[in-house]
């Protein structure tokens, strides 16, 4: 079937280059970008009603030093009524080379995150979360994988993606920096 639109914008983050979801060039081949998938990880942990009570008012953190980042986020009460604290971390050689994490095929991050993740960097991810918020009294951890899409320049692109596509919009490459924002975004 057919949909019709004044304006279309493609965000789909590392899945960009995954299918023929941008138009064709003037060579008839579809556009593909310089965007890299990255394997990313977080961590989430429900807390009980004392370590959010303790907890309120903490803003979202980024935390950077020489061999890690991560973004943590404050505990937020789910409609389930879990209150959970979420963590995503990864090493700083991550941001500046993948090290070693990259997905450069759509089946490779479709694997990712289909997967149970890394035990490393989930226990690194843990244990960075006791440091920066110490004394926490989990009453459970789970982690999920995650994938930030990264481009060449370290700049996300967000513009259209051909003159002659009109209308269509792309936005990707967040390079992991909006990732603690990216359900808002």
């Amino acid at each position: 079937s057919k949909v019709l639109s004044k304006k279309v914008l493609v965000a789909v983050g590392a899945f960009v280059n995954s299918r023929k979801l941008l138009p064709a060039g003037a060579d008839g081949q579809h556009v593909t970008l310089e965007v890299t998938g990255w394997k990313t990880q977080t961590v989430q942990m429900e807390i009980g009603e004392g370590d959010a009570a303790r907890l309120q008012g903490m803003p979202s953190v980024i935390f950077r030093d020489e061999k890690r980042w991560c973004y943590l986020l404050p505990p937020i009460q789910y409609p389930d009524g879990k209150t959970i604290i979420k963590l995503g971390a990864n090493t700083i050689q991550s941001l500046t080379d993948g090290g070693g994490r990259e997905l450069p095929t759509h089946e490779e991050v479709v694997q990712w995150y289909r997967g149970e993740g890394d035990v490393d960097l989930k226990e690194m991810n843990l244990g960075m979360l006791h440091e920066i918020v110490p004394d926490l009294t989990p009453l459970n951890v789970r982690s999920n994988t995650c994938v930030t899409a990264h481009t060449p320049t370290t700049l996300p692109f967000i513009g259209p993606v051909l003159r002659q596509s009109g209308p269509l919009t792309v936005a990707t490459g967040g390079n992991g920096y909006a990732a603690k924002s990216s359900d808002e975004i």
